[in-house]
């Protein structure tokens, strides 16, 4: 199956098109090959293409405090340009070939008030990049392709040249390096392979709705610190405490418990990994090249 991806070689497009390669062809979308969802003419790609039955869209600013920054600008600045009017120019592109269509979105669209949100929960952002997020996934919602929408949270993959929260903690740890764990903030962390997976299944069996997947458990950043450094062996003295007040002051708000529950994804099939079984997994295949699923 062909499936264009916009956005596709950063962080979770990379790692679901490494997973998945074998079973399907992506193609990847970007400014690097003309493509900017903020210009609808050059979306035509998509909207005159018939070779492609799926549109994957990654591409966001997701950048929770550059977001933050032109909340003031509102309409006129770059995280609706690209977060909500960019998604809106995507969905007419994809009715005019009628693609089915999968979201990338987050867990900020709640509130973090009560966590283990379910699909649903009504959406209540707290900060102005999930509400970009949320507006984006209203027009999803509302556009009547055939949609996916797919709420995921700090998602992480191996130690690579990618960036994301495991590889962060672990630089510093392993430089010896004191870090500050949030003890007062709580999420489930998405391993990668497991959103692939998911995402295969819903491909497959021609789902459609919002699904999330998130970890199989809800951690705080204090935890997850902690479970890294046992997992490499690494110094926990190391690892001190904070709050989301502290760490973020002067920062965009950050919720208290945003937890997902996956039980409709489970029901499907998929297995969620814990955070210490995705880092045994990261342990084994250190320093080789990954680019098959496990």
């Amino acid at each position: 199956m062909n499936i264009f991806t916009i956005g596709g070689n950063g962080l979770v497009g990379s790692r679901v098109a490494a997973v998945l390669n074998a079973k399907y062809t992506f193609t990847d979308l970007s400014r690097a090959s003309g493509l900017d969802i903020t210009n609808p003419p050059s979306l035509e790609i998509i909207s005159q293409d018939n070779e492609h039955e799926w549109v994957i869209l990654y591409a966001a600013k997701a950048d929770v405090d550059g977001c933050e920054k032109d909340k003031e600008l509102g309409e006129n600045g770059e995280a609706w340009k690209i977060n909500v009017t960019g998604v809106k120019n995507v969905v007419e592109a994809c009715k005019k070939d009628n693609k089915k269509l999968i979201y990338i979105s987050t867990d900020l669209v709640f509130s973090g008030d009560k966590g283990n949100y379910s699909e649903d929960d009504d959406r209540d952002p707290q900060d102005w990049y999930a509400v970009t997020k949320a507006e984006g996934e209203k027009i999803v919602e509302n556009s009547g392709l055939h949609f996916l929408i797919l709420r995921i949270a700090f998602p992480f993959t191996f130690l690579n040249n990618k960036k994301h929260f495991v590889q962060a903690i672990y630089n510093r740890l392993s430089q010896n390096l004191p870090i500050k764990g949030i003890t007062d903030e709580t999420f489930t962390p998405t391993w990668l392979d497991d959103l692939a997976q998911a995402m295969d299944i819903l491909i497959t069996q021609n789902a459609r709705g919002i699904y999330h997947v998130g970890g199989s458990e809800a951690l705080t950043p204090y935890s997850i610190a902690q479970q890294i450094a046992e997992a490499f062996s690494l110094d926990k003295r190391l690892i001190g405490t904070t709050t989301r007040e502290e760490y973020f002051a002067g920062k965009a708000f950050r919720p208290f418990n945003t937890s997902l529950s996956s039980s409709k994804i489970l029901n499907l099939g998929v297995k969620l990994h814990s955070l210490q079984e995705s880092l045994e997994i990261i342990k084994s295949k250190m320093g080789q090249i990954l680019d098959k699923p496990e």
